[in-house]
């Protein structure tokens, strides 16, 4: 069977998966209202139900709002949709 796939998470459509990691899956997205194309991080559902992985992800959000720097890639937005997490991030270019 083919995997599940996202369309809409909050304010923003999903155009790609970028990559996949211990934490949650980065996809290329865009926001519906501004039209800004964004690297949004997701927390799976199931860990999103886990109290551990939700407390690491709000850890990373937070700092990720408190970095700015021209070499980091700066955090624009970050919410809970329908119970799924999200942190969005500039998009950059590159591998």
């Amino acid at each position: 069977p083919a995997p599940h796939t996202i369309d809409t998470i909050g304010p923003y459509r999903v155009r790609r998966l970028i990559g996949r990691g211990g934490m949650g899956a980065v996809y290329e997205a865009i926001h519906d209202r501004l039209g800004k194309a964004v690297a949004l991080k997701v927390l799976p559902r199931l860990a999103a139900a886990d109290p551990e992985y939700q407390a690491r992800f709000e850890r990373e959000v937070r700092a990720a709002g408190r970095l700015d720097h021209p070499n980091v890639v700066r955090a624009t937005d970050a919410g809970d949709a329908d119970g799924v997490p999200y942190l969005a991030m500039e998009l950059v270019d590159g591998v």
